[in-house]
């Protein structure tokens, strides 16, 4: 509804994978990653870096609601170029 390319794993039928499936998955489509799970995603991006492989981004948040959520992907989509997110991991 705000004119962002979004999905989710519920809609990709993709809700039963491992995480690193997860990233792979939005590596694959050359997109971010937004997740409530911090600290596997947090390993994960500290393994791609070791390993010099590339992500388009992975974005971590603490579970809080729908609406801190899209508020906060926002601002952050409007101050953040996707460039700037590739092998970056930023707190929501």
């Amino acid at each position: 509804m705000r004119g962002y390319d979004a999905i989710s794993a519920h809609e990709e039928e993709n809700w039963g994978l491992e995480d690193f499936e997860q990233l792979d998955y939005a590596i694959r489509q050359q997109r971010a990653i937004f997740t409530f799970d911090p600290r596997d995603f947090i390993r994960l991006h500290k393994s791609y870096l070791d390993e010099e492989k590339d992500h388009y981004g992975i974005i971590v948040s603490k579970q809080v609601t729908i609406g801190r959520v899209v508020n906060g992907l926002s601002r952050l989509l409007m101050e953040r170029s996707a460039k700037s997110l590739k092998n970056v991991l930023l707190w929501l």
